[in-house]
């Protein structure tokens, strides 16, 4: 040891490999921290309402710069945190839990009504899945009012609709016996899962229900 030295080498090693690991443990925190708030701003976003605004946690966490020296990032901060992040959590998960369910429920019924008023892929532009980052009330309500247009128009229309969709059903009845006709093998197999006579019968039949399909549409 040096007369100029204040303490010994090996107590300043220690102070700075102390140091090291407190800031280390510092920056963790800090990642961490933001990671939760961030996720909590998303979680805020949709469930909007459902935050109690006099919850000064939450708003406090939710508005607090962490990367700040001022900021305290404790080990009971950091608790109160994962605490408060716990909680829009959950609030978040039920929220899209019940919107998803809501979701599927429209949904399911808009499908149908595509299928029976032969809407064309290219006009079903509403998605099967609900998207809590994208989707809001806007959403459900035109996915209502389209239900409510469809519903409408089938009734109206509801002898064309059902015609043609027999019409698209024989159709390929047709198309299924002329693909199995491409096959070498068809008019020499006799058994039971492809009956060339049967098919013949089924073709006829089918040819002239798609004639008068066509004739009354």
């Amino acid at each position: 040891m040096c007369d100029d030295e204040l303490l010994p080498t090996e107590k300043m090693r220690a102070f700075e490999a102390r140091r090291l690991r407190y800031d280390d443990m510092l920056q963790k925190r800090v990642r961490q921290a933001l990671k939760w708030q961030k996720d909590m701003k998303k979680f805020e976003v949709v469930v909007g309402r459902s935050v109690d605004p006099d919850d000064q946690n939450i708003h406090t966490i939710l508005n607090l710069d962490f990367t700040k020296d001022d900021v305290c990032l404790s080990e009971t901060m950091m608790n109160s945190i994962e605490s408060c992040y716990t909680q829009l959590l959950e609030m978040y998960s039920e929220h899209v839990q019940e919107k998803e369910f809501r979701w599927m429920e429209l949904h399911t019924r808009l499908a149908e009504l595509w299928e029976l008023c032969h809407v064309a892929d290219i006009e079903r532009m509403i998605p099967s899945s609900y998207d809590p980052e994208k989707h809001t009330e806007k959403d459900f309500e035109r996915m209502a009012t389209e239900i409510s247009r469809l519903e409408c128009l089938y009734e109206a229309r509801k002898e064309v609709f059902d015609i043609l969709t027999k019409w698209k059903s024989k159709w390929a009845e047709k198309m299924a016996i002329e693909e199995k006709k491409k096959s070498a093998e068809y008019f020499q197999n006799r058994g039971r899962e492809n009956n060339v006579f049967l098919d013949a019968k089924v073709g006829s039949s089918t040819s002239l229900m798609i004639e008068k399909g066509a004739v009354l549409l």
